[in-house]
């Protein structure tokens, strides 16, 4: 009898092991960040934003002309808006709304999830580094610096864009409907994504993909 008790237990305790396992890893949210560098004009919530403060869940980041902010992350993770640019951070979801203007990051490879999302496209950076430029509300230049990023699009199937140096898409909508189109080097540069990675020790390597 006691042995049959034992067997039962054990084989709920399995049944439960495998059910867990079936379960879908929840997102990994973002910590709140430490502004690390500013030049201009940048504002958060409307009110002027300083160097080493913290921004938090919900925050809307604007530069203005000639301006740039850099934010750093827990986990090895860095990002740096340019000029004329709004987002909003929804740290506990992973995400930056990217409004206007433009946008890095340089990640280390690791579970933590970053999605970039603009009004033409989604971008979830799984490798290391990416530049995006909200060019108009119709117009959204991507490119993959470095790594794997996964973009997707209304109308447009999730596709996986790998590359050692810099491999870059405009996603162009019209109408309904959004169209993907080849792009070259544009808004950014190797030195520029670099300067980026050395701030988090993340050293880039340019003759292959980070994974």
């Amino acid at each position: 009898m006691q042995r049959k008790q034992i067997s039962i237990f054990l084989g709920f305790f399995l049944v439960s092991l495998l059910i867990q396992c079936e379960k879908p890893t929840a997102p990994v949210g973002l910590t709140d960040g430490r502004v690390l560098l500013l030049t201009g004009a940048v504002t958060r919530n409307g009110e002027p934003l300083a160097v080493d403060a913290t921004v938090k869940q919900g925050d809307q980041i604007e530069t203005g002309d000639a301006s740039s902010a850099e934010i750093v992350f827990a986990k090895g993770l860095i990002m740096r808006l340019g000029a004329n640019t709004k987002a909003v951070l929804d740290l506990q979801a992973s995400q930056v709304q990217l409004n206007k203007g433009w946008f890095a990051a340089v990640k280390n490879a690791n579970e933590q999830k970053l999605e970039v999302v603009t009004p033409t496209a989604v971008a979830a950076v799984r490798g290391t580094s990416l530049c995006m430029k909200v060019e108009s509300e119709t117009s959204t230049y991507a490119c993959t610096c470095n790594g794997t990023v996964h973009f997707h699009a209304d109308g447009i199937a999730e596709e996986a864009v790998t590359a050692a140096e810099h491999s870059a898409i405009r996603f162009v909508k019209e109408g309904e409907s959004v169209k993907k189109e080849e792009a070259g080097l544009e808004f950014h540069d190797n030195a520029g994504i670099e300067t980026l990675a050395k701030k988090i020790d993340h050293p880039l390597d340019w003759t292959k993909p980070s994974k």
